[in-house]
């Protein structure tokens, strides 16, 4: 066996430029490390893959890539296959959540365990071929990792199938997997869709690896493993890879690989995937009726009762009788799935009149006059002789029931706010780090036939909930939003200390009813988004038959440490006026 001391040497004789270092991996036996080597060739499928395009191919790459800093990190955790041959199912399922990301905005932990063990692979430790693998993620999927836990496969010794819980109703599936064998393709494609799986002839030096760019420089071939490729620099002539060896190994986990090198693009293709499905997002009903003519809807969280456990407050308003009233409801103590365990308030109502053409609303909590209390700040848009206008009023003190002691004046926010309202939201934040609230609002508006989204901000609200620092300009929100846009909503995200916007919007395409959301890059002190905004990204499911509103919040729900989506909207499904809620989990 060689040491790396002598690999160390070998590379400074060599054209290679990485260091090699003691890892968990160099500690193995040789046998030991042949089997996390788990890679099968389908010959007959290789050498389809492998045949070269009869066209050649138009470069359309950037000059570098890694899919970790590209609008926010989509490759998920470094994970440890352990002394088993596994390595086709945890490449695979690491590029498919890779993909969940880009395509859903969904940060997902699915099961390699299911994956390998239960599906026509077999309950044992041999190795696959990603081709393989793929199919088995199109026709039967793989569930979430608390499922079926990687560790709980072992716990007999060799390893066994454990079918979870609803298993079948928690599998996320792919629509398509293809495979990529020229360069500029493999570049074209790391560029404009996401990462890939790739296998590559693992040499005795490879598990010394610890930085730079690896060639092989000494050792026997000891077998052929499966990694995903997370992108590539042109500069540097590398690929960029995550592999599935800890985070002790390698760099934190991932490596880099020479262009030509170990096979990884000369004697295999790269594996894709497209249209990653998760499962239909269960739908939750609001019990009680909505009203006759709804006008707005909002939605908040908070810990009403101070039980530790996320309350929901549900709100919006209605025309009864020609007058239009604001109401809300609370659903006591939601648990890591979503439910509302300790039953809903009674509705209670804003006091005052909600205008005369109301055209969106949302609420939002926070602490606004700061004496250890949650405070309700309400907002609405209306139409007062022909002028689109926005006002909110704020009621103080939420108490352990949900009730407020008092309700302030209703305050304009400067501005006109659109030709054509179709939906409005609203957030609270310490935007610029003075430890006040600042009010961020959003309204969906239609200028010259073009649906846009827009947002400013009220700095420094004082505990009159009045902004004593002046109102920013009115921010566009890039891209379209929507055929038909009927419901509106903003949140805020905040990630290591920093503000990002999530916007949201039911939109009518093509006759189905779909809700969408974006989240931006971290705020400025002046409100402005430094960087750009993702994807757009569609929330599963229908959103009904004639949507008259609807609204998102965020909060840790399942108590994991990311921020989850809550999203509310209210139906008229068989001239019944209701409400429903769905989560989206671990947006970020």
């Amino acid at each position: 066996m060689t040491s790396f001391d002598e690999i160390n040497s070998s590379i400074q004789g060599s054209d290679a430029s990485w260091v090699a270092k003691e890892t968990p991996q160099t500690l193995l036996t040789s046998t030991q490390k042949r089997r996390l080597l788990g890679v099968v060739v389908d010959r007959a499928d290789l050498a389809a893959a492998m045949v070269p395009r009869a066209r050649s191919v138009v470069a359309n790459f950037a000059p570098a890539i890694d899919w970790r800093d590209r609008n926010g990190n989509h490759i998920s955790p470094v994970k440890d296959q352990g002394s088993c041959g596994s390595c086709v199912s945890f490449c695979t399922v690491s590029t498919v959540e890779s993909m969940a990301s880009i395509e859903l905005g969904q940060k997902l932990d699915l099961s390699e365990a299911d994956l390998h063990f239960c599906s026509d692979h077999g309950a044992n430790c041999d190795g696959w071929w990603p081709h393989e693998a793929y199919n088995a993620l199109i026709t039967r999927g793989a569930p979430d990792e608390d499922c079926f836990p990687y560790s709980s496969a072992f716990t007999s010794g060799n390893p066994a199938c454990i079918v979870g819980k609803n298993r079948d109703a928690r599998a996320v599936k792919i629509t398509e997997s293809s495979s990529v064998n020229n360069m500029v393709e493999r570049k074209n494609w790391l560029t404009n869709v996401g990462p890939v799986s790739a296998v590559l002839h693992v040499y005795e030096d490879f598990y010394s690896y610890g930085s730079g760019i690896y060639k092989h420089v000494t050792g026997e071939d000891q077998g052929l493993h499966c990694v995903e490729v997370i992108g590539y620099s042109e500069a540097e002539q590398c690929w960029i890879c995550k592999n599935s060896w800890g985070t002790e190994w390698g760099d934190n986990g991932f490596f880099k690989i020479a262009y030509g090198e170990a096979g990884i693009d000369t004697e295999f293709p790269f594996w894709t995937v497209r249209g990653v499905k998760v499962p239909t997002t269960d739908i939750k009903r609001i019990p009680g009726w909505f009203g006759a003519e709804n006008q707005g809807a909002g939605m908040a969280i908070a810990d009403l009762n101070g039980n530790g456990r996320p309350d929901l407050i549900v709100f919006h308003i209605d025309n009864p009788s020609g007058e239009n009233r604001a109401y809300y409801r609370i659903g006591w103590n939601v648990d890591t799935k979503g439910n509302v365990t300790g039953g809903w308030s009674d509705i209670k109502q804003v006091p005052g009149w909600f205008g005369a053409e109301n055209q969106g609303a949302g609420i939002a909590i926070a602490d606004i006059n700061g004496n250890g209390r949650p405070d309700l700040i309400v907002l609405h848009l209306d139409n007062p002789s022909g002028e689109n206008r926005a006002y909110y009023r704020i009621g103080w003190n939420l108490d352990s029931n949900g009730n407020v002691t008092s309700w302030s004046d209703v305050k304009p926010v400067p501005g006109w706010f659109g030709a054509e309202n179709q939906g409005a939201g609203i957030a609270i934040a310490d935007i610029n780090g003075n430890g006040r609230p600042d009010l961020i609002v959003f309204h969906i508006d239609n200028p010259r036939g073009e649906n846009r989204g827009y947002y400013r901000i009220g700095w420094n609200l004082d505990a009159n909930g009045n902004a004593t620092g002046g109102w920013s300009d009115v921010k566009q929100v890039p891209k379209w939003f929507g055929w038909e846009n009927q419901g509106a909503g903003i949140a805020i995200a905040n990630v290591s200390g920093r503000a990002r916007l999530v916007v949201f919007h039911i939109d009518n395409p093509k006759g189905d009813n779909t809700g969408y959301y974006r989240i931006s890059q971290p705020l400025d002190s002046k409100g402005n988004v430094t960087g750009q905004w993702n994807d757009v990204k569609p929330i599963p499911g229908w959103f009904g038959w004639e949507n008259q509103e609807g609204d998102i919040a965020i909060a840790d729900i399942n108590g994991n440490g990311r921020p989850d989506l809550v999203v509310f909207h209210i139906d008229n499904p068989k001239g019944e006026n209701s409400g429903y809620y769905r989560i989206v989990w671990d947006i970020l």
